[in-house]
């Protein structure tokens, strides 16, 4: 068996365990640096701005928790902005 093979199905469990925002000194820095960009923050300047590894993995947990982020990609590079609140 390689690396890259796996030895059992991958499943899928729905629901991710994200974090609560009011507890999560990581979540609370993520939302800081999207509130400072309202036009986007590529990726890479938001996980260094912000100091987490996965910005992708925050934006899931912020939108479980009821907080809408916007991703797109441009030229290969993502960017994140955080959605108007109604």
């Amino acid at each position: 068996m390689t690396q890259t093979e796996l030895s059992f199905a991958p499943v899928r469990l729905g629901k991710i365990h994200a974090a609560k925002l009011e507890r999560s000194p990581r979540l609370q820095r993520f939302l800081a640096v999207l509130s400072q960009h309202p036009e986007g923050i590529s990726t890479l300047d938001l996980q260094h701005r912000a100091g987490v590894c996965n910005a992708h993995s925050c934006a899931s947990e912020v939108r479980a928790n009821g907080i809408g982020v916007t991703v797109w990609q441009e030229r290969g590079i993502y960017f994140y902005k955080m959605e108007q609140q109604k």
